[in-house]
């Protein structure tokens, strides 16, 4: 509830979640999504959707959700499901999703390390395809100044390897603009 309105689904693109209160209001604002889904010839996409039904904060065992159509929608796993690519559950899992942003952050940057762009070029695309993951969860995960600070080690221990920065140069400088003689590589603290 937000304020005096009440809130049973959240939309985004083709991303959807649906609230209820029990298992009967899930139930039927589910089959409604599907018969709208039909009218307007989108398909379900049955192996993408999962049903959790959270009981005094406890996800409770069920069925599943028997759709019109007879499909079956299965219950979601303590593993959780995605949302706008989140893992969550009763809440955010904050702890797997960092692991998942460390990882494909690191994807990212050895991917640019090992293309063949100029320096500058690697630090642009740096800063715009791999800092920007970082970005997205910010809002999510609550990252402490000490995870950052070890992505940002960890992303000049990367560098130093590909002969992108020198082990003995000035760390400062990476980080300041190219204006001021510096390389302009955003931290990920920042």
């Amino acid at each position: 509830m937000l304020g005096n309105v009440k809130v049973n689904h959240l939309l985004f693109m083709d991303d959807l979640k649906v609230f209820g209160k029990n298992e009967k209001e899930i139930d039927s604002l589910v089959k409604t999504v599907e018969v709208f889904s039909c009218n307007i010839g989108m398909e379900f996409g049955i192996k993408k959707y999962g049903v959790a039904y959270i009981k005094r904060g406890k996800l409770s065992k069920a069925e599943g959700l028997r759709l019109l159509s007879g499909n079956m929608i299965t219950t979601v796993n303590e593993e959780g499901y995605r949302y706008l690519g989140i893992i969550e559950l009763d809440n955010v899992k904050e702890q797997e999703m960092k692991l998942e942003f460390r990882a494909e952050y690191m994807r990212r940057l050895k991917l640019i390390m090992k293309s063949k762009l100029h320096g500058r070029n690697k630090i642009k695309a740096i800063n715009t395809w791999t800092v920007s993951l970082l970005r997205y969860g910010a809002g999510i995960n609550e990252w402490t100044r000490e995870d950052l600070q070890k992505m940002d080690r960890k992303t000049r221990k990367v560098m130093t390897m590909s002969k992108e920065f020198h082990p003995k140069s000035d760390t400062a400088r990476l980080y300041v603009s190219r204006k001021r003689g510096g390389r302009s590589l955003i931290s990920c603290k920042e």
